[in-house]
């Protein structure tokens, strides 16, 4: 029996989370050994391989910034070689001085990055980027591989297409969940950042929707600016019947986070497979990725 073609939609969530986590590891950068680690890759992937002129590096090719001071970073690793392959950080606000706390304050004028109360209660989400090695698609884009989503794609289709051959592609879902997972951790529910279109518009037909602040502006290329609530960010996707929200929330963990931070009713955790042996799905793994 194709246990892939066979799979019931919980059971196709829990193999993409499965294969996902078999191949990628998601690594909260928060000693300093980690964060230079983070510094280094940025300036591979931002200076080396892209030449954004902007961006400060410091001795031992070291990127960073006077943000990175108040924020929480992410690494992704690429279990097979142990390379770190991407990253993301978290920017908190600065309680002194709330409207000059984020890069987006500077680059969108939207009135809500004026508000000082509201600024204060903000995280900013940037320096999201994967290493070339991992971009190597024609629709690649220079700092994130495309999620290159098939136009018929439905939420209720079963996942049989992220299954096979396209982990690579959601490389980037795992640097938000650990993002989403830093901000929740220093309690922060809204979120913001600059992302580009077609990414939003991805990230949207994968059930998990934004709202844009104003119009695009140009910050290394054309950007939106968006910004999001997790909890209602995670409860929307599961209105939408999001295929991914199990693994985003890692299996409800996340989301019970965000409810309770948010002062709903805890957010009932993934429910178990049913009729489905977790052993026997696992070892289908394996199959698959030698597609």
């Amino acid at each position: 029996m194709n246990i892939v073609k066979c799979a019931s939609m919980k059971a196709s969530a829990f193999l993409f989370g499965k294969i996902y986590e078999q191949n990628f590891e998601i690594v909260s950068a928060n000693t300093d050994e980690l964060r230079e680690q983070v510094f280094r890759l940025r300036n591979e992937i931002f200076c080396v391989e892209n030449g954004f002129k902007t961006f400060q590096v410091h001795e031992g090719g070291l990127e960073y910034d006077a943000y990175d001071k108040r924020s929480r970073h992410v690494l992704l690793r690429y279990r097979p070689t142990g390379q770190n392959i991407g990253t993301i950080r978290v920017i908190m606000p600065d309680q002194e001085q709330a409207l000059n706390s984020f890069p987006m304050q500077t680059s969108c004028d939207h009135p809500i990055l004026k508000n000082e109360a509201k600024s204060s209660s903000l995280c900013e989400i940037s320096r999201l980027c994967v290493s070339q090695n991992f971009r190597r698609r024609l629709n690649d884009g220079s700092v994130l591989p495309d999620l290159h989503l098939p136009s018929g794609l439905k939420l209720t289709n079963p996942v049989t297409y992220f299954l096979s051959r396209r982990v690579i592609p959601f490389m980037p879902l795992g640097l938000f969940r650990g993002a989403f997972e830093e901000a929740l951790l220093a309690n922060r529910l809204e979120c913001m950042g600059a992302m580009e279109p077609k990414l939003i518009r991805s990230l949207r037909r994968l059930g998990f929707f934004a709202d844009n602040l104003g119009g695009t502006i140009n910050l290394h290329g054309i950007r939106q600016p968006v910004m999001f609530n997790i909890n209602s960010l995670y409860d929307r996707a599961k209105a939408e019947k999001s295929i991914l929200l199990p693994f985003m929330t890692d299996y409800g963990r996340l989301h019970s986070m965000a409810s309770t931070l948010s002062g709903d009713i805890a957010a009932k955790p993934a429910p178990a497979l049913q009729g489905y042996n977790e052993e026997e799905i696992i070892a289908s793994i394996g199959a698959m990725n030698a597609c």
